[in-house]
């Protein structure tokens, strides 16, 4: 039994990790179309400052081409995301040549006013805001800068590669990518658990929904007839197509829907070779009996009507879900969790009762652990047998009586 929990709990851990990745990603792909927006914006300035300082035309065209070249990779990443499954590898590139075309404009103009270039090109590549990048984005301010203190010292007028006020100038260097890296990343962490947050919540809501259905079909005996829906809808795009007069495009769809419950997606392929296999992956979002997405966004959806939500409600499921209040003393949060403790060593309607054991394996769980305070949790672990004891003796008191 313990071992299976454990499962079970790996299982739903590694599901809304893969659903936390997936919203950043998402949310990814809209940040690169505000770093292709930048560069854009940023094009013509640029080309002006270089025309005023007498650039070539040739190293303007190059520096724009570079430009350009920054902002379809991350339009491709925005458009056309499929051509870059999964990957980052359009934000490295970025990154990369953003710093390119830094380093180039300083040594191209070199003036001392140039240099804050690089902060420009630190906060194009902040939008992504992605850990690995950041670190990056940190090393490539420090490492650039540096070498061009050192290399260049007559940039800013500070005397020779040794003289204090090029070490002052590089000491102000080091503080300020420090404190940019530090900001950057307590605000990336914050953000990934904000994500991972509205996984769990996701996560949650689908077992509340599963469980409704599973009570639905056990206790009322009523379940879904997903054929007769199939021929329903068949029936209706069928009529729809006939009153304008064309071919009814969603036939072999309906079919194929029917079909995956059945068939592999090499089967489906070969015997419907007009469609790819991501169109199949499109397709079986909508199929009812084993993805069973759809029924569950329209049971959602047929509840929402009742639920107000404002502002100051949209974090509350975070703000309640949670036995870690900071304001709270440390005897409420001991109530709290007795409280707790005594739901999950009784028998409910809905879940048996658990043993120690088992009870640990939950709450050393990541989640348990950022909802339960760490010091009653240690508490609990060390004085488990007596926490069982005093539950034992309440509930024969209670059977007694």
């Amino acid at each position: 039994m313990k071992r299976l929990l454990e499962n079970n709990m790996e299982l739903a851990q590694q599901q809304v990790e893969r659903e936390s990745s997936n919203t950043e990603y998402y949310f990814l792909q809209r940040k690169a179309f505000f770093v292709a927006l930048s560069l854009l914006v940023l094009i013509v300035p640029i080309n002006l400052m270089l025309y005023a300082a007498g650039t070539s035309v040739y190293s303007m065209v190059a520096y724009t081409m570079l430009m350009l070249t920054i902002v379809l990779v991350n339009g491709v990443f925005y458009y056309l995301h499929f051509l870059l499954p999964d990957t980052k590898l359009a934000t490295y590139i970025s990154a990369l040549g953003v710093y390119l075309l830094s380093i180039g404009l300083i040594l191209e103009l070199r003036e001392p006013s140039i240099f804050a270039v690089l902060f420009l090109s630190y906060a194009i590549i902040a939008i992504y805001q992605d850990l690995k990048i950041a670190y990056l984005n940190g090393v490539g301010l420090f490492v650039v800068g540096s070498f061009i203190i050192f290399r260049f010292p007559e940039f800013f007028d500070v005397g020779t590669t040794l003289s204090p006020n090029t070490f002052y100038l590089f000491l102000f260097l080091l503080i300020f990518v420090v404190l940019l890296s530090v900001a950057s990343f307590i605000m990336i962490k914050r953000k990934e658990f904000f994500y991972r947050q509205l996984a769990r919540i996701k996560e949650r809501e689908f077992k509340i929904i599963d469980l409704f259905f599973r009570l639905q079909k056990n206790y009322f005996g009523t379940t879904f007839d997903y054929n007769e829906y199939y021929d329903q809808i068949d029936a209706f795009t069928e009529e729809f197509s006939n009153n304008i007069d064309v071919e009814n495009a969603f036939r072999e769809r309906i079919e194929i829907l029917r079909e995956m419950r059945t068939k592999t997606k090499e089967e489906l392929l070969q015997k419907h070779p007009s469609y790819t296999l991501e169109e199949l992956h499109e397709i079986e979002q909508l199929e009812l009996a084993t993805v069973r997405k759809m029924p569950k966004i329209a049971f959602k959806a047929s509840q929402s009507p009742y639920i107000q939500i404002s502002k100051k409600d949209v974090f509350a499921e975070k703000q309640y879900s949670t036995l870690n209040h900071s304001t709270d003393e440390l005897a409420v949060k001991v109530v709290a969790f007795s409280v707790f403790y005594s739901l999950l060593k009784m028998d409910t309607p809905i879940s048996k009762k658990m043993t120690d054991e088992e009870i640990i394996t939950i709450l050393s769980s990541e989640e348990f652990h950022q909802i339960i305070p760490r010091e009653i949790l240690s508490t609990y672990i060390r004085n488990r047998d007596d926490f069982a004891n005093i539950i034992d003796s309440t509930q024969k008191r209670g059977d007694a009586s």
